[in-house]
């Protein structure tokens, strides 16, 4: 497996990625220096190397370039090598995407609507793409995981949106931390069928397990917070069913307020990438505006 060996003062001359989103709390990233045709690289550098936490991500790293050769999926920025700095393992290589997180692109003023939806229609292609994979190949349990807007960038270019940070997807058994908008897992325990908790002895410290249905609950939170304007993750259940009946009265889709009223029941998650389409500008969904209509109500 190859690895690129780094020494401290080849670091210090590397530019540290620190804008477009692309800044990690986990490590730090820096780009490497083309090299004539070749594709760039950007390293990911992990802060601490010394707990059980980085093994299993360097576990993670060297199964998604095995599970790569043997099944590639579109659009994900997969690992290229093993990285170290002064011959200690520190981290990992992956592809330079230049654009700008799915964040800031959707919250850019100057980005069309067309342009910003067809940025969310090209996540919910990709769990499509997934769900094949996972359907049809030997990785039946490979999960995104942690899925926000953190975590795609939108290539400048192309305006193709690409899943990054895949050290931390769910791959061949090994730990996952808790996706963003998987917390706190008591709003989810109620259905338990769709979204199941690890075996803890601490009910507090308990984990959602990816699957199929926590990568739809996560996507469609995306798509709503775009709506909303507004983190709409951390409602409660009630106000967030609330929440979806006042979109049916601004005349969206009802196959995609069916979709995302699945969420909070015991009915199979449905992606709703195919009802995007018929997702339209309407400045009513914004929060602010939301919130007064409720307390005119």
């Amino acid at each position: 497996m190859k690895v690129y060996n780094f020494s401290q003062e080849e670091v210090n001359k590397m530019q540290q990625l620190c804008s477009k989103g692309t800044v990690s709390i986990e490590g730090q990233l820096f780009l490497l220096p083309k090299e004539n045709n070749y594709l760039q690289l950007v390293f990911k550098k992990f802060l601490n190397t010394n707990d059980a936490k980085f093994l299993n991500k360097m576990k993670t790293i060297m199964d998604l370039m095995g599970q790569q050769k043997q099944c590639s999926i579109p659009f994900l920025v997969y690992p290229k090598a093993l990285a170290s700095l002064d011959n200690e393992l520190c981290g990992y290589v992956m592809p330079y995407i230049n654009g700008s997180s799915l964040k800031s692109f959707l919250n850019n003023p100057n980005i069309s609507f067309e342009k910003k939806r067809k940025s969310l229609i090209n996540v919910g292609n990709l769990l499509n793409m997934m769900q094949k994979v996972r359907d049809y190949s030997i990785a039946p349990n490979f999960y995104l995981n942690d899925i926000h807007e953190d975590n795609f960038l939108v290539q400048k270019d192309t305006l193709e949106t690409y899943a990054i940070d895949l050290d931390s997807v769910s791959l061949n058994g090994n730990v996952t931390s808790q996706s963003m908008y998987l917390r706190p897992a008591s709003r989810l325990t109620e259905y338990e069928n769709k979204y199941k908790l690890e075996s803890s002895n601490d009910l507090y410290d308990r984990q959602i397990i990816p699957n199929k249905h926590t990568e739809i609950y996560c996507y469609s939170i995306m798509i709503l917070n775009f709506l909303y304007g507004d983190y709409i993750a951390f409602m409660a259940p009630d106000d967030f069913k609330r929440y979806l009946d006042y979109l049916a009265t601004l005349d969206y889709n009802p196959n995609l307020l069916d979709a995302f009223s699945k969420l909070y029941s015991n009915e199979s998650n449905i992606n709703p990438v195919s009802y995007l389409d018929d997702l339209h500008e309407d400045a009513r969904t914004n929060a602010k505006f939301y919130r007064r209509v409720l307390r005119r109500n």
